[in-house]
């Protein structure tokens, strides 16, 4: 007994130091650490770091929603009237109907790469870009008055779009290779055709121009600088893998080819190689000048922000929805890391809700959110947690991705010390008490 009244003793005295430390602490705690307003200023202009969008490309890229609009490799159906009164003996021939009906009969053009096609007697003219009512008065003008007495009447039609290979990866139900009919050419058009974007959406679409190297290929680059390519690898239209890599260095081809072979055991080696070299040959001569790929904001959780018009060979990626959070930090009842659902806002009251509010027993007095600002630089700013500041947390917006620490000050720690101090523990040795 006599150890235990010993051992109380030195636990009496050690108490009223620390209490006497405790309390020089808390003098010491006192000073303000609410921000400036040139700090409040900097924070509320910071926020979540959005991708730059080009609006004046974006704009020229938008789809145009006329009408159609003739390209090259198109099938053209003109439909021209047999019976005319023709001037020259070999036109007739030309427009001689198959079936040996003397009515309307069709004939078929194709649009030429120099975007024209051939027209009996008149010969070449262009059609390329043209609305289909453009053509047909090109054609009535280019016979009447020259070549028949009286004004034809011409019907022009479509019979067979051209198409063109584009790609889809990433954030949507389908990615892969996919043909688009010259009508089709936009970005909904391919999003459709992929399944369209993933439940979870999509933060933001890149649509990347591909240089005129891009073949029909198994795998395929969109970038000829010696920066990074991406590189898509793709079996009977299905996209098997993706990355971005340099294919003119020669050990950053062979861990593309690594990986490649290793997520699907049926792609040899030799072949990847060889066509990554045929790439790289077709790559030298390119320009990669306009290869700046287009940004694209979304609405909502899977709506593009616009619609814009596609080429041959582009590749679209849809970046994938990361889970946007906040984080409460500090002497609160449950710290971590909480969901911050879309289109929704929460202030600073809700937030420290979230996390089960403060610990009343160390009461602190501050709180301090961290957040990013545009140039990549950590801004924050300082509130109180006393009854003259409270009201104001409800005002306080918090961003998607803020920190927010609940603070530890010298007047905190003392009263963790004091905590610690007053739940006293019996831990001796029942043995030497007897």
């Amino acid at each position: 007994m006599k150890k235990l009244r010993e051992s109380m003793l030195d636990r009496k005295i050690v108490f009223l130091y620390t209490f006497v430390f405790v309390c020089l602490l808390c003098m010491t705690g006192c000073s303000s650490l609410i921000s400036s307003d040139e700090q409040m200023r900097r924070f509320e202009q910071a926020g979540p770091i959005t991708p730059e969008v080009d609006i004046d490309g974006l704009l020229r890229a938008k789809i145009y929603t006329g009408y159609y609009r003739v390209v090259v490799g198109d099938i053209l159906k003109l439909r021209m009237p047999a019976v005319l009164r023709i001037v020259s003996p070999d036109l007739s021939k030309w427009f001689e109907p198959v079936s040996g009906h003397y009515d309307i009969e069709p004939y078929l053009f194709r649009v030429s790469e120099a975007g024209s096609i051939t027209l009996p007697i008149v010969g070449e003219m262009q059609v390329a870009g043209r609305k289909l009512t453009e053509i047909e008065i090109l054609i009535v003008n280019a016979y009447y008055p020259k070549y028949v007495a009286n004004l034809p009447s011409v019907v022009c039609e479509v019979k067979e779009y051209q198409t063109e290979k584009i790609t889809v990866i990433g954030g949507v139900t389908e990615p892969g290779l996919y043909r688009l009919r010259s009508d089709e050419m936009s970005l909904v058009a391919a999003l459709m055709k992929a399944g369209g974007i993933i439940e979870e959406g999509a933060s933001l679409i890149t649509i990347q121009h591909a240089d005129s190297f891009v073949e029909d290929e198994a795998l395929q680059a969109n970038d000829s600088s010696n920066r990074e390519e991406r590189i898509i690898t793709s079996r009977l239209d299905k996209v098997l893998h993706y990355a971005d890599t340099n294919i003119k260095d020669e050990k950053k081809r062979e861990a593309f080819i690594k990986n490649l072979v290793e997520l699907h055991r049926n792609s040899q080696n030799d072949d990847i190689e060889q066509t990554l070299r045929q790439l790289e040959e077709k790559a030298v001569d390119v320009s990669s000048s306009n290869s700046n790929p287009i940004v694209l904001p979304v609405k909502g959780l899977n709506i593009p922000f616009a619609d814009v018009t596609l080429r041959a060979g582009d590749v679209i990626e849809i970046k994938k929805l990361n889970p946007e959070v906040f984080t409460v930090l500090g002497p609160v009842k449950s710290p971590g890391a909480f969901p911050y659902p879309h289109d929704t806002e929460y202030n600073l009251m809700q937030a420290l809700a979230f996390a089960g509010g403060p610990d009343l027993i160390l009461n602190p007095r501050y709180v301090t959110i961290y957040r990013q600002d545009s140039n990549g630089q950590i801004v924050s700013a300082t509130f109180g947690l006393d009854r003259r500041f409270l009201a104001k947390t409800s005002t306080i917006k918090i961003e998607p991705g803020d920190v927010i620490s609940v603070e530890m000050t010298a007047a905190t720690r003392a009263r963790i010390i004091l905590r610690e101090m007053l739940s006293i523990r019996f831990d001796y040795d029942l043995d030497e008490l007897m």
